[in-house]
C-alpha cells in the first residue's frame, strides 16, 4: 500500500507542477501529441498499480508448496492425461437381458447331446443311460422331460397328501415311454415266418446261382444288347444300331 500512496502523491505533484511553470506561456492544448502520449503513459502507470504479479504470486506459492516443480523430463510429443478406471455401472434392463440369455442358453447346453457325450467320455462318474430304450438318442429330450415333469407331481402329491389327476394325452405318453422297450422285444418268440423267409431266401439264392453260371459259360454273349424288344425298335431308341 506505502508503494501506491507514494505513487499517487508522485503522479499529483507531477501533473500540478507544469500548470504553474506553464501558466506565463502559451498553454499546451489537448490536440498536441506531447499532451496526450504523456497523458497515456500516465494512464499506463496508474493501471500498472493494480494488476497482479505474477512474479510474486509464483514465489509465494513455491513458498507455501503449493506449487511443486516437474521433475519428468519434458518433450515435444503430446502426452494425454492419465483417465482413473471407473466401475461400469450397466443399465438394469441390459443386465437382466443378458442375464436370461446366459440361463438360457445354460438350459440349452444342458439339453445338448454333445455336450452330454463329452461328458460322458471324460467324466471318471459312472455313465448315466436311458431306460427307455436301447437308443440313447432317440427321443431323450422328450423322456427327460416327461420324467422330471412325473418326479413333480409326485413330490407335490407327497407334501400335500393329494392324488393328482392325469390327462389322457399325458397317460398315452407315460404308456409309450415305458412300453418301448417291451416293443423292440415283443416279436423274438414268433417262429411262424422262418419257414417262408427261408424258401424265399433259397429261392434268390438259386436264381442268383444260374445268372452266374450262365454268365461264365457264355462270356461273349452279347443277346441281350443285340436284339433289343420291338417296342423299343419302334420308338426309335435302336434305330442308329438296326441301320448299321
Amino acid at each position: 500500500m506505502k508503494y501506491q500512496i507514494d505513487k499517487l502523491i508522485k503522479t499529483a505533484l507531477t501533473s500540478q507542477a507544469p500548470k504553474t511553470q506553464i501558466a506565463p506561456e502559451k498553454s499546451l492544448s489537448l490536440d498536441d501529441p506531447l499532451v496526450q502520449s504523456s497523458e497515456l503513459q500516465d494512464n499506463d502507470d496508474a493501471e500498472s498499480l493494480y494488476k497482479p504479479k505474477i512474479d510474486s504470486l509464483m514465489a509465494s506459492a513455491k513458498t507455501q508448496g503449493m506449487l511443486v516443480e516437474s521433475t519428468l523430463p519434458t518433450s515435444s510429443t503430446y502426452q494425454p492425461p492419465k483417465l482413473i478406471p471407473v466401475h461400469y455401472e450397466e443399465d438394469d434392463s441390459l443386465k437382466a437381458k443378458r442375464e436370461k440369455a446366459e440361463l438360457r442358453l445354460k438350459e440349452r447346453s444342458k439339453k445338448s447331446q454333445i455336450i452330454k457325450e463329452l461328458v460322458s467320455e471324460f467324466d471318471s462318474r459312472p455313465e448315466q443311460s436311458s431306460s427307455w430304450g436301447t437308443s440313447y438318442s432317440i427321443g431323450v429330450a422328450q423322456n427327460e422331460r416327461l420324467e422330471a415333469a412325473r418326479k413333480e407331481r409326485e413330490k407335490y402329491e407327497e407334501d400335500n397328501f393329494i392324488r393328482m389327476t392325469i390327462s389322457k394325452k399325458d397317460k398315452k405318453k407315460l404308456a409309450q415311454g415305458t412300453m418301448r422297450l417291451d416293443d423292440e422285444f415283443a416279436g423274438l418268440e414268433d417262429f411262424a415266418g422262418i419257414e417262408t423267409l427261408s424258401k424265399a431266401n433259397a429261392s434268390s439264392v438259386a436264381k442268383r446261382k444260374n445268372v452266374y453260371e450262365n454268365k461264365a459259360n457264355n462270356p461273349h454273349d452279347s443277346s441281350t444288347f443285340s436284339k433289343p424288344s420291338s417296342k423299343k425298335i419302334k420308338q426309335g431308341k435302336f434305330q442308329a444300331r438296326k441301320r448299321k
